[in-house]
C-alpha cells in the first residue's frame, strides 16, 4: 500500500509491503521535498526510517527456533527527472541507506537509470506503460549490476490495473543474489482528495 499526502513542496509519502502474516516486508515512511519543480525537469530530495522485517534462526539452549526480525535502516535519495515528449521521459536515482543494527547490511548504495513510456494506446481505453532500467549496486563490499523492466497494463475506465517486472542480474559477487526474478501484481488505485477547511 502506497499513501501521499503532500503541502506545497513537502510531501510525506509512507510504502507499507508485507506478506499476510507480516513475518517479511517493509515499513517505509519517506519525507520528500521537490528542490526544482518545472514542466520537462524535476529535482528531489527525501529521507526515509526503514523497517524491514526478515525471517531467522536462533538457537537459544540448544534448541533452533524460527523468528521474524525487524532491521532498522536510515537512507537518503536524490531523484531528477527529464521529459522528452510528453510520453517519454528519463529519470536517475541515487540511494543510501545505512544499516542501525551491527549486523545485517551496514551501507548499501544504488544508482538507477530509466526511462518511462507512458499512456500508450492499445486499443480504445486500454493504456499501456513500459519502464526500462538498469542498476548498479553495492553493499558492503560486494556489487551487482542489473537489467530490469516494468509493464503496466490498464483501462481508462477502470481502477485495476495488472503489473510485472522482470529483473536479470548481468554481473554479481554479492551474497544470495539470484539471477533471474519476475513478479505479477494486480493493483488498485483510488484517489482521495481532502480539503482542510480555515
Amino acid at each position: 500500500m502506497n499513501f501521499s499526502w503532500r503541502k506545497n513542496k513537502f510531501s510525506f509519502d509512507p510504502d507499507f509491503r508485507l506478506v499476510p502474516d507480516a513475518s517479511k516486508g517493509g515499513l517505509l515512511f519517506w519525507f520528500r521535498y521537490r528542490l526544482i519543480e518545472q514542466k520537462k525537469f524535476q529535482l528531489r530530495m527525501g529521507i526515509h526510517p526503514a523497517f524491514t522485517l526478515v525471517k531467522r534462526q536462533v538457537v537459544e539452549n540448544g534448541t533452533s527456533s524460527g523468528i521474524t526480525e525487524m532491521l532498522r535502516f536510515a537512507a537518503g535519495e536524490l531523484v531528477s527527472t527529464y521529459q522528452i515528449k510528453p510520453k517519454w521521459g528519463v529519470s536517475a536515482m541515487f540511494l543510501h541507506g545505512s544499516g542501525l543494527q551491527l549486523h545485517g547490511p551496514q551501507n548499501t548504495d544504488v544508482l538507477f537509470l530509466s526511462t518511462n513510456f507512458s499512456d500508450i494506446h492499445l486499443g480504445k481505453d486500454i493504456r499501456f506503460q513500459f519502464i526500462p532500467m538498469i542498476f548498479f549496486l553495492r553493499t558492503d563490499g560486494f556489487t551487482g549490476n542489473y537489467l530490469s523492466a516494468t509493464s503496466i497494463l490498464s483501462h481508462k475506465k477502470s481502477p485495476f490495473s495488472i503489473q510485472s517486472t522482470l529483473n536479470q542480474t548481468i554481473t554479481s559477487n554479492i551474497p544470495g543474489n539470484e539471477n533471474f526474478m519476475w513478479n505479477v501484481m494486480f493493483a488498485y488505485n483510488f484517489k482521495k482528495i481532502y480539503q482542510i477547511m480555515r
